[in-house]
């Protein structure tokens, strides 16, 4: 394992090849230095070289490390780098991805559908705070092993319906995307995606100003695991959807700085629920007096 986060590494590796990696902390990184200092490295499962000021145009080095199943780049400049999806596919046990902050833009994923075996395989990839714009790509619609995606913060302004289909997905965020189209609705998200836990659409306006949110039953999961539903910051002017009550495993729901009403109709038929242990609201009433509402239930389960 080779960790260079910031300026602090657990290294295990020869003094004279770190000597030949780190040396070039310089804000261009030489592609062959790389390829030179990792070359012997080819049982390296775990490579973190994140929040390094590092300007990567090259990243064909990387498919030496054949091995690797983690890597975090996070805060490296990336965006010259386009043939990384290439490199990637040739990383056939590479499952954990974290390029937050890396300037990727939509000429890193292609446009259309895409056999990637990287794609195919990944389960953690995180994407947030990149140049992403317009529709979420295509190329997306082939995380088929996806478990984590974190697509937070970039320009995303379309919401495409094939997002339901990615049913592996335990975390979703999608916050901070001024979203202006959207091909599916938070219940649709719900009932479809039955491993999903945590669930982030903060910060996404418009989309959910009208019916984003979704009236009707929430079913089609034999059960429902979502404890984390963050809605904050979306401007919604609607009543409180009554699937809200089927998330019997809710731990935090925020609903702050939207227009809610019907929310005490709501929260009465809540304290009935004996399954919610613990849930945590945080809201913001527009339409009375704008001010923060916090509530902490807590329900402890009694024998029947």
């Amino acid at each position: 394992m080779i960790t260079a986060s910031g300026k602090e590494w657990d290294v295990m590796a020869s003094p004279d090849t770190l000597s030949s990696l780190f040396s070039i902390g310089k804000k261009h990184a030489i592609a062959d230095t790389y390829s030179f200092a990792l070359a012997r490295h080819k049982m390296l499962m775990v490579l973190d070289v994140s929040g390094n000021p590092l300007v990567v145009d090259e990243v064909a080095w990387l498919s030496k490390l054949s091995s690797l199943k983690h890597l975090a780049m996070n805060g490296v400049d990336l965006g010259e780098a386009y043939n990384l999806l290439q490199v990637l596919d040739m990383l056939p046990f590479l499952l954990q991805v974290e390029f937050s902050r890396c300037d990727l833009t939509n000429m890193h994923f292609p446009a259309g559908h895409v056999n990637s075996t990287f794609l195919a395989n990944v389960q953690v990839l995180n994407l947030s705070q990149n140049l992403l714009s317009g529709p979420i790509p295509d190329a997306f619609m082939n995380l088929s092993s996806i478990r984590d995606l974190n697509l937070g913060y970039n320009n995303l302004t379309s919401l495409p319906y094939w997002l339901v289909n990615l049913d592996s997905l335990v975390n979703l965020n999608l916050s901070g995307n001024p979203f202006k189209r959207v091909e599916t609705s938070v219940l649709s998200i719900l009932t479809n995606m039955c491993s999903l836990r945590s669930l982030d659409l903060s910060s996404s306006m418009p989309i959910f100003g009208g019916s984003g949110l979704g009236h009707g039953n929430y079913s089609g999961c034999g059960r429902y695991d979502l404890d984390v539903l963050m809605l904050r910051g979306n401007g919604i002017k609607d009543s409180l959807p009554r699937w809200f009550g089927q998330l019997l495993n809710l731990k935090m729901l925020d609903l702050a700085v939207n227009s809610f009403y019907g929310f005490w109709a709501f929260f009465g038929t809540l304290l009935l629920k004996r399954d919610w242990r613990h849930a945590y609201f945080r809201y913001v009433d527009g339409v009375v007096d704008k001010m923060y509402v916090a509530i902490m239930v807590r329900v402890t389960r009694q024998k029947m």
